[in-house]
């Protein structure tokens, strides 16, 4: 979370403990304990000590506060298509090998009974999240349709439901959810504004309440601030999940243009286009074309950033036996990734416009997109450092909640990286191939894309580096880890990297790491220059990263290739 907020999603504690929520908390908890064992006592402090349904226990208690008193028949089908939504998500991952055919069709290895569950899984979710599609003010179906849209549809050879219908449904079903879930966070955040100061002039009704909303205004200053810090975290898992899905569609899938949320907080004006200045020194707050409010976030978590002595991963070394810390530690530099992935959303919309209409595009808005982007990165390089073979050990050895941290924040954020430098490459080609346009922005553009195209290999090839080391810290023996903190029957590689939230982001990132090792390979051998163990080093980053695919497609349920 940015600076702005103490607690979070964590505020679920102070809730839960209070006399004037009770009944609220009470409800709230049914509907998590129809879904997850031992739903209570999951949260403690800023720092979850176990596993347990964070999310749904906000958006339950949201609904039980603010909701519209939908019948309890309603209420239990909602909460039954989040079940299966968690269901289908869950049933993603295969308990045993998943090969492929010699002409390319999926092939049974002992894994059919698992397929079927994932298929029946996944559309059974789908008949539930669109049969319960009007209740638009249900914060639980709102998170549903993001979780099952965020869900790659399992292959099918199915006739009666082609891949390319399942696949639009899904990315209907995301961006529905994204927009409703925008939409109830802003109703909540301004119907329990912050309240009055003075007694006397407190208000008994609020025009932005509806009627059963009402008795929000009768609740402790101590208890509104905690329901913010809910409804907070949810608009930042929006602005997160938002600018992923752009970035990694390269815009094709945008529940909602990133300068909606820079023009909702103010009509403060647009920053003017910034002087030259070196990618090292750049002052990013002053490349920020967001409106001030969400300067304001982003300069904070920059700020924040920059106020660390050292880089995480050099803390991390120094503190390799304190699991705390090193966890408290990685979770602030996570802000600062979501920043990342917010400046490459305005990038890669503001770039895509060369393609559609070259001649409507802003070249200047692109420019400073792309230089607050590539500052952005050098800012994010100083502030978590990089992996070597000295952290790959300390990986290794880790407890899984600090392996899932480091290595899915690092990774993450290379991604969006890898995404950059893809998008700009492309966004390059674009232009040379454009008829002389005269406009002096798009020269300077066109300048800034070539004087930076070396520097932008270099930072493509470290995120590639990155992906393939901790990557590779997934591909041991299964009796050579116990992946400390977890027992199932999964093989290592889906109980590590497949288990990221959004498993199709890894095969995204294994594969651009992928291209960039075998690209590299490629130039080199072209231009003569080949350093033997430069050469070694990438084509063993390239057969980690072509490994690291095998794997995601041994241990997922879809398909790779999409």
């Amino acid at each position: 979370m940015p600076p702005f907020y103490k607690c979070g999603i964590a505020a679920y504690e102070t809730l839960s403990t209070s006399v004037q929520l009770s009944t609220y908390i009470k409800r709230a908890e049914e509907w998590v304990a129809s879904c997850w064992k031992n739903p209570t006592d999951q949260t403690r402090g800023p720092l979850p000590k176990t596993e347990g349904p964070c999310l749904f226990r906000a958006v339950s208690v949201l609904d039980a506060l603010l909701g519209p008193p939908y019948a309890s028949s309603r209420d239990a089908a909602i909460t039954e298509t989040y079940k299966w939504v968690a269901i289908a998500s869950a049933a993603q991952f295969a308990n045993g090998d998943y090969a492929e055919s010699m002409d390319g069709s999926p092939e049974n290895t002992g894994t059919s009974r698992d397929r079927d569950i994932a298929l029946v899984s996944w559309r059974k979710a789908k008949a539930m999240v669109f049969g319960n599609m009007s209740a638009t003010r249900s914060f639980r179906l709102a998170l549903s349709l993001v979780i099952f849209g965020n869900i790659t549809p399992p292959q099918t050879m199915s006739v009666d439901s082609p891949a390319e219908q399942d696949t639009e449904d899904a990315s209907y079903a995301f961006c529905e959810g994204i927009k409703r879930l925008r939409r109830l966070c802003s109703r909540a955040r301004n119907g329990i504004a912050a309240p009055n100061n003075t007694a006397s002039a407190k208000a008994t009704t609020s025009p932005k309440l509806g009627a059963h909303q009402q008795h929000i205004l009768n609740l402790a200053a101590d208890v509104l601030e905690s329901i913010r810090e809910l409804v907070g975290a949810l608009e930042w898992l929006v602005s997160l999940y938002n600018a992923v899905a752009i970035g990694t569609s390269y815009g094709k899938t945008c529940p909602f243009p990133p300068e909606l949320e820079d023009d909702e907080a103010g009509d403060g004006p647009v920053l003017q286009s910034p002087t030259p200045v070196s990618m090292t020194d750049v002052d990013i707050s002053s490349l920020s074309v967001a409106q001030p409010h969400q300067r304001q976030v982003e300069d904070s978590i920059m700020t924040r950033a920059r106020q660390d002595g050292q880089p995480f991963t050099e803390f991390w070394r120094r503190n390799t036996h304190d699991d705390e810390s090193v966890l408290h530690s990685g979770r602030l530099s996570v802000s600062l990734s979501i920043v990342v992935w917010r400046a490459l959303a305005r990038f890669t919309l503001a770039a895509d416009m060369v393609r559609k209409d070259y001649t409507k595009a802003n070249y200047g808005d692109i420019d400073r997109h792309y230089v607050a982007m590539a500052a952005l990165i050098e800012l994010w390089r100083r502030c978590f450092g990089s992996f070597d073979q000295k952290t790959r050990s300390s990986l290794l050895q880790s407890q899984r909640q600090v392996w899932r941290m480091c290595s899915f924040s690092s990774v993450d954020t290379d991604l969006a990286i890898l995404l950059f430098c893809d998008v700009a490459q492309r966004l390059e080609t674009s232009l040379a191939e454009l008829p002389p346009t005269h406009i002096p922005a798009a020269e300077r553009l066109c300048c800034s894309l070539r004087s930076t195209k070396v520097y932008r290999s270099k930072q493509r090839l470290v995120s590639a580096m990155q992906v393939a080391i901790i990557s590779s810290t997934s591909q041991v023996p299964a009796s050579a880890t116990a992946a400390p903190g977890c027992k199932s029957d999964l093989p290592v590689y889906a109980r590590r990297m497949c288990a990221h939230p959004s498993p199709w982001m890894m095969v995204q990132s294994h594969r651009l790491a992928a291209r960039a090792f075998s690209e590299e390979v490629a130039a080199s051998i072209a231009s003569g220059s080949l350093h033997a163990e430069r050469v070694s080093e990438m084509t063993l980053g390239l057969n980690t990263c072509v490994k690291g695919l095998r794997e995601l497609e041994s241990n997922l349920f879809i398909s790779t290739r999409a």
